[in-house]
């Protein structure tokens, strides 16, 4: 009988995480999506992108939370996204915002999407731009993105999925890839930085 290949070993590996983790994989898959949606409706002045982004950053945490310690149960972790980052910097991971006053100020932007918080308090309207909105979301997302937690196949899910080329997905130009890619230079510098990264991964 031969010896399976260093390639195939590899490839194995990638089939035999993807399969155990699944569950958390496919939050990145869901992050990546919120991510887009986010975009397309802030950079066309649609405010419930505030939610979306929300929501991408949070299931991104805590996919990476998950896949950092897997005996944590992500179901039962706060949404309030500085509780996630201060446990991303308690399990050691570089994903952890450092600047805590991004996640604060994002905080803002998403809670004055209310007028009234839930004790009835007036909640007060900032005077942002969807462009602010969507720059600071892309602050936050590229530094995410460029922690991710180092497993197999870890560029053939969430963002890198849908806007790199060397996939041949369709997202690249329309859908999903397209509204992550579109204008965003902090991302599109990170993948630039990761190409020969996605060329090696694909070759074994």
């Amino acid at each position: 009988m031969s010896t399976p290949s260093v390639v195939s070993k590899k490839k194995q590996e990638r089939f035999d995480f993807a399969r155990q983790n699944r569950r958390y994989l496919n939050l990145l898959n869901i992050a990546a999506s919120d991510y887009a949606g986010a975009r397309c409706c802030l950079l066309n002045g649609v405010g419930s992108g505030l939610q979306l982004g929300s929501q991408a950053i949070e299931k991104t945490m805590k996919a990476f939370i998950a896949l950092t310690d897997k005996y944590i149960d992500t179901t039962k972790l706060s949404h309030d996204l500085n509780k996630l980052n201060n446990q991303l910097e308690a399990l050691g991971s570089t994903a952890n915002i450092s600047d805590k006053k991004d996640l604060d100020r994002w905080m803002e932007f998403y809670n004055a999407r209310y007028s009234f918080d839930r004790k009835g308090n007036e909640i007060r309207q900032l005077s942002s731009s969807s462009l602010e909105e969507t720059n600071l979301l892309d602050k936050i997302m590229t530094h995410l993105v460029a922690n991710t937690p180092d497993f197999p196949a870890k560029f053939q899910c969430g963002v890198y999925a849908l806007i790199s080329q060397k996939f041949g997905s369709r997202t690249y130009t329309v859908g999903a890839g397209f509204w992550i890619r579109a204008h965003n230079l902090p991302m599109m510098a990170q993948l630039s930085a990761v190409d020969k990264e996605i060329d090696e991964d694909l070759k074994s």
